[in-house]
């Protein structure tokens, strides 16, 4: 018998449904990674048999599932997306990334006095539709936050902090640019 950890049912709920686990977390996560990485050999025995390759990467696992029911069209939709939002947070801060702490008001004041970056987060966040800017900054960092890419640290002023998992798009996005 596999001797797996008992929160194995809770990295899966978590990785299966598109998020990452990553080692700066602050949250339940930072254990789950640990447990992660101390159990890896196991886990990623325990969870290829279901149709899921568990993947490390520096200082975050995700799953990848070649038999996914995704259509072309959907990951085509969601890789623009990845790329969208790299390329807004790394205009507003070049050096965004993982460990890089935010709060909404910063983004919302650098928008104000940037054209060019509020215009970004205007196609980012439902393609240009009306509403406040701050309530579209706030709509896309909690689309990151869904993702497991960013983490709310502190309610009161809306600070968030850049997950490990975050490293995963800008690997990704350079890829793309080497190709």
């Amino acid at each position: 018998m596999m001797n797996i950890p008992p929160q194995t049912s809770l990295i899966f709920q978590l990785l299966s449904s598109g998020e990452f686990l990553s080692k700066n977390s602050f949250s339940s996560q930072k254990n789950l990674y640990e447990i992660a990485s101390q159990f890896r050999e196991e886990l990623t025995a325990y969870f290829r048999p279901l149709g899921f390759e568990l993947m490390a990467g520096d200082g975050f696992f995700y799953f990848s599932s070649p038999q996914t029911e995704k259509t072309s069209e959907e990951k085509l939709d969601q890789a623009i997306r990845f790329i969208e939002w790299l390329d807004f947070f790394k205009s507003y801060a070049p050096e965004f990334g993982p460990g890089y702490v935010f709060t909404l008001e910063e983004i919302h004041e650098k928008c104000h006095k940037n054209a060019y970056l509020k215009r970004k987060l205007g196609q980012l966040s439902g393609r240009g539709g009306q509403g406040r800017v701050i309530d579209k900054i706030r709509q896309v960092v909690r689309m990151l936050e869904k993702q497991g890419l960013v983490e709310l640290i502190h309610e009161s002023d809306e600070k968030y902090h850049v997950l490990s998992a975050f490293s995963f798009l800008e690997n990704w996005a350079h890829k793309i640019e080497l190709v």
